[in-house]
């Protein structure tokens, strides 16, 4: 697992580089430049923790986003889908989304995947939405399998039964 640890730590240190150097060349297209002083740093940091929690969690509630965001929450029932903020708990207890922790949380997968392969691990979600999608009743079923929420299941209306 440490080696599974390590490749993706990896990843996200060479996706960071690429991103601070995408930043330092496409300054010179800036339309407006900010001085830089106390407060404007204090509404950069308010500024970019809103954007990471909005960020955060929608990578959590779309499906298509999630199967490229890696697993890094406790498993707990009422830990799914909560506590999304970076710096500031004030977006989560704002939007709804703050969850004290109530029980020791339990970190992992809520389905096991039964494999340490990495391939699998990262497209696992890829293949399981392809599957949904190909077997999808209708266009919207198709679209919401893909881009609705995680989780998301059609409604099934319940057989009904004829009194005689």
């Amino acid at each position: 697992m440490n080696e599974i640890t390590t490749r993706i730590s990896e990843y996200n240190d060479f996706f960071t580089a690429v991103a601070i150097i995408g930043f330092l060349f496409t300054e010179q297209f800036a339309v407006s430049k900010i001085t830089l002083t106390w407060w404007s740093w204090l509404l950069v940091i308010i500024a970019v923790d809103f954007t990471y929690y909005w960020m955060h969690r929608i990578e959590h509630e779309r499906r298509i986003l999630w199967a490229v965001h890696s697993v890094h929450h406790a498993t707990n029932a009422d830990y799914i889908d909560k506590n999304y903020g970076g710096i500031l708990i004030i977006w989560d207890r704002l939007f709804g989304t703050y969850q004290a922790e109530n029980e020791k949380p339990i970190y992992g997968l809520t389905t096991q995947l039964g494999s340490s392969n990495p391939l699998t691990i990262n497209f696992r979600e890829f293949r399981t939405i392809y599957t949904d999608v190909i077997h999808a009743e209708s266009a919207s079923h198709k679209a919401s399998y893909a881009f609705g929420r995680t989780g998301w299941q059609p409604r099934r209306c319940p057989q009904q039964t004829v009194d005689k």
